[in-house]
């Protein structure tokens, strides 16, 4: 995905739900995700995101999943609408 589609993505994703994604993510991959996301959208968003999952603590799996989830709907539904490109990984990236 290109880091210009992030703030297309974060403006259909409650902050609730984003702040309940980062709180969860727990593999190096899911927090690897949180970081590319709060990197490609303003300072001041990322801080209040961030603030917002130290808020929740800790959050359920069952929880993270639902959010992660979320995420990933509007991703898929961004990308079908044409919204935003998603980058195939190369053999080396795999």
């Amino acid at each position: 995905m290109n880091p210009i589609d992030i703030p297309k993505i974060t403006r259909d994703v409650d902050q609730d739900t984003l702040a309940q994604d980062i709180a969860g993510a727990k593999t190096d991959a899911e927090k690897d995700v949180v970081e590319f996301i709060l990197s490609n959208i303003s300072k001041r968003m990322a801080d209040a995101l961030r603030e917002a999952a130290n808020d929740l603590g800790n959050v359920s799996t069952k929880e993270a999943e639902a959010a992660m989830g979320v995420v990933v709907q509007v991703v898929r539904t961004l990308a079908d609408q044409g919204e935003i490109t998603l980058n195939m990984p190369t053999e080396d990236e795999e």
